[in-house]
């Protein structure tokens, strides 16, 4: 009988250890995974930031590429001379080539 007694009186102590020990193993895994949490967090804000800071350059080079487009086009249109000019004396001073060229001739 003192025998069953002991195993009975173990038993309890055997489930409260294991149950310490799971509960010790759970907070590491807790702590762990609060660092990684961190770490993670930490990465993420980094990212954020260089997002940002390619989103703006990106953007800032998107306007200066819109920017010389225009200005190209506006520098290099023409338009043909009307009747109206060529009455007051003024003569054509550019030539056409292929879709892209253009001449322009000034008197010196």
């Amino acid at each position: 009988y003192s025998q069953v007694l002991m195993n009975k009186q173990s038993q309890p102590e055997s489930s409260a250890a294991k149950k310490q020990e799971e509960l010790e193993r759970l907070k590491e895994e807790n702590n762990e995974l609060k660092i990684s949490v961190k770490l993670n967090e930490t990465q993420l804000d980094e990212a954020m930031k260089k997002y940002k800071k390619e989103a703006k350059e990106r953007k800032r080079l998107y306007n200066e590429i819109q920017e010389l487009k225009g200005n190209i086009r506006v520098y290099c249109r023409c338009r043909p001379i009307s009747q109206k000019e060529l009455d007051r004396g003024a003569t054509d001073v550019t030539t056409f080539g292929d879709v892209d060229d253009c001449t322009l001739f000034t008197e010196q």
